[in-house]
């Protein structure tokens, strides 16, 4: 729901806080400064500039909410569950954001961001719990560490513990004119702008691709349901730097 000023005049979408049902400006869904392309999950349709395709393994889904956004839930084995995909290719140093909800107990909602070559199709990632010559991915390992598994090498962070109904900001950077892929999560709603609290330290791996890239979102959340606990994702925001 929108909030408003004394004149009436619409500032944001504000979030209701889900601990307090409050709107919370720090967290506002209303971006006026940004630069970059941004996908908004909170709809009930598959959003603008993003495209979506058929997974291969049978108990990973997903789903689009106006009320709780990109839904992500079951086990996504070793198959492609790549399915939900920015529809542009990038050629060039990227910064690839999305925030994801926790709301469980298990420690293990697994988001990931993966980037493949575009000229291997959009089905061609796999997920893995380790390198694998399909991606490169930024990869949740329950709250083991923070991890980035490369085509043939993998780099991982350190322990953290989530903090249930909280949400997360993933930053994944894949630059190619410095070599190197990195990744870092920060503990606050849509954090942009990386003033949040960094959590499970920064990764940092000599992988990358030169040729064009497509980028798409995915989770292992095993034993999740769709709803309010699912790994959910609010936007993708994608800047070229």
């Amino acid at each position: 729901m929108p909030y408003y000023i004394g004149n009436s005049s619409l500032i944001g979408t504000g979030f209701v806080d889900e601990n307090t049902g409050v709107h919370d400006l720090q967290v506002s869904r209303h971006h006026p400064v940004f630069t970059g392309y941004l996908a908004d999950f909170f709809t009930d349709t598959t959003p603008a500039n993003i495209t979506t395709a058929t997974q291969t393994v049978g108990t990973y889904n997903y789903a689009f909410s106006s009320t709780y956004g990109l839904q992500t839930w079951g086990d996504a084995a070793t198959g492609f569950v790549y399915t939900v995909q920015a529809t542009p290719s990038y050629s060039t140093d990227i910064l690839i954001q999305t925030s994801f909800y926790y709301g469980g107990t298990d420690n293990c909602p697994d988001p990931s961001i993966a980037i493949w070559p575009a000229s291997a199709g959009r089905t061609s990632p796999l997920w893995a719990w380790s390198s694998s010559g399909t991606r490169i991915a930024a990869q949740n390992n329950c709250a083991s560490y923070l991890a980035i598994y490369g085509t043939s090498t993998q780099s991982t962070g350190t322990s953290f513990t989530y903090a249930s109904g909280s949400w997360y900001t993933m930053h994944f950077y894949h630059e190619p004119s410095l070599s190197r892929t990195r990744y870092f999560m920060t503990l606050r709603f849509e954090d942009w702008d990386q003033v949040g609290t960094q959590i499970g330290g920064t990764i940092t791996l000599s992988t990358y691709y030169l040729n064009a890239i497509y980028v798409g979102l995915a989770s292992d959340a095993d034993g999740y349901g769709p709803g309010q606990n699912s790994c959910r994702f609010s936007a993708l925001k994608i800047t070229e730097l």
